[in-house]
């Protein structure tokens, strides 16, 4: 569903003559329904069992897709396309909390580090696998016509899903711990976020997701109507930060479990605090080199994100009490996901901001876009400096973190000649008289 839907919705409004404005509130319209629907999911903590809740919301979401292309398709309307995105992003958010808890009951707390950088590992391989596959039809249907190419691509997408419902019945679902003795308000934890780890942790969340999705939103945009990438090239730049993530998770996961999760939040919040930038700069330059130096950033890209995520994953069920996991989950989503809302709506005022015909600020910033590069590349990194100092580290190892640049120029080809080590060995030991 993800390398097949997800991945192609934005080239899919671009199709149909997206604005700036409009990408803009394709990311945060979705994401402001789907956090503030988890308020309304936690009341049926008691009511429903959490597998029968991601069965239901998995079925809905496989639906969601075929209308998604149906219906804009037939309109041929952005809006159409995002009140449909809308509906499906909510369903995704609903059973997202009761996932969440589900996971919290099942993995070892002194191992989720390195199970959920193994799992989310497998998950980046079948991504990759399926965006480039993906990628690869939409840039040959597309000789003919785009819009049949994202027909087969949702489609797919939507089929996915529905089969996605069939292992979630087949999951081990043990006792939930919900704590009914205790009516945790969501205006309780507002009062208390400022006092809090995990408070503090939810508003450097919150507004690093700001900074982030000033300049997110038009990134497929950015790609194909400013560097003039075709489709083909699109998935590549998603394909080159799919391969490099799954690569290294499972290796920040063990740094997670060694250096703990605070630890490595930093590191990867200052990495991608560069991004924008890189982009930024990227424009200035001519030629076939410039698809190169997008692969190389995106590279990157997977290599921070990686990490960023699988820190945000495993901090959230270090600063939960078990018996309250799924309500003060909904409660962090609900400002995470304001916080890409409140982002994509500044993207979409900087992108229309009026551009002077002539003069320095014209040379700097021919494009819209590039002015909301530079305002989140500056939003990140006074993010970091005001809210990081402010976030507890609890899991306390006792270690001290290498250097940030260990992350960047050593752990990584560590991890890539680990990989190649193991498998050797592997396939070594497969291919042994003994185990024939």
């Amino acid at each position: 569903m993800w390398g097949f839907g997800d991945s192609f919705l934005p080239a899919f409004a671009v199709l149909l003559q997206a604005t700036t404005t409009q990408l803009g509130l394709l990311v945060s319209i979705p994401q402001l329904f789907a956090a503030f629907i988890q308020l309304y999911a936690i009341r049926f903590e008691n009511s429903i069992s959490r597998k029968t809740m991601m069965v239901i919301t998995a079925l809905f979401q496989g639906f969601t897709w075929f209308a998604i292309f149906l219906l804009s398709w037939a309109t041929g309307s952005v809006y159409v396309l995002i009140i449909l995105a809308t509906l499906y992003a909510g369903m995704g958010a609903m059973g997202l909390p009761f996932w969440v808890s589900w996971m919290g009951d099942l993995v070892d707390e002194d191992k989720r580090g390195t199970f959920f950088g193994r799992r989310n590992r497998t998950v980046g391989v079948i991504t990759f696998s399926s965006l480039a596959i993906a990628g690869l039809l939409l840039d040959f249907i597309s000789q003919w016509t785009a819009m049949a190419g994202f027909a087969t691509l949702f489609i797919i997408a939507g089929s996915a899903r529905l089969y996605s419902a069939r292992y979630f019945r087949l999951q081990y679902e043990p006792e939930p711990h919900f704590k009914p003795t205790r009516n945790y308000s969501f205006k309780q934890f507002i009062q208390e976020m400022p006092d809090t780890s995990f408070g503090m942790f939810t508003i450097y969340v919150s507004v690093m997701n700001i900074a982030v999705f000033i300049s997110g939103p038009l990134m497929v945009a950015y790609w194909l109507q400013v560097l003039g990438f075709s489709y083909l090239q699109l998935t590549i730049l998603m394909g080159s930060i799919s391969v490099s993530s799954f690569l290294m998770i499972s290796h920040w996961g063990k740094h997670i479990d060694q250096y703990g999760n605070r630890n490595i939040l930093e590191v990867s919040s200052s990495i991608i605090a560069l991004f924008p930038l890189l982009w930024f700069l990227l424009h200035f330059l001519n030629g076939p080199i410039v698809i190169f130096l997008a692969i190389a950033i995106q590279v990157l890209g997977g290599l921070a994100w990686s990490g960023y995520n699988l820190t945000l994953g495993n901090y959230v069920y270090d600063a939960i009490d078990p018996t309250n996991r799924l309500r003060m989950t909904s409660y962090h989503n609900v400002f995470k996901g304001s916080g890409i809302v409140v982002g994509g709506i500044l993207a979409g005022i900087l992108s229309n901001l009026p551009i002077p015909e002539t003069g320095w600020v014209r040379d700097f910033f021919p494009n819209g876009i590039l002015i909301c590069f530079a305002a989140s590349v500056v939003l990140r990194i006074l993010v970091i400096k005001i809210y990081m100092p402010k976030i507890n580290e609890l899991r306390l190892t006792g270690k001290v973190r290498p250097p940030i640049y260990y992350f960047v120029a050593v752990m990584p080809f560590r991890g890539l000649k680990a990989d190649l080590l193991v498998g050797i060995n592997r396939t070594i030991q497969r291919k042994s008289p003994e185990n024939v």
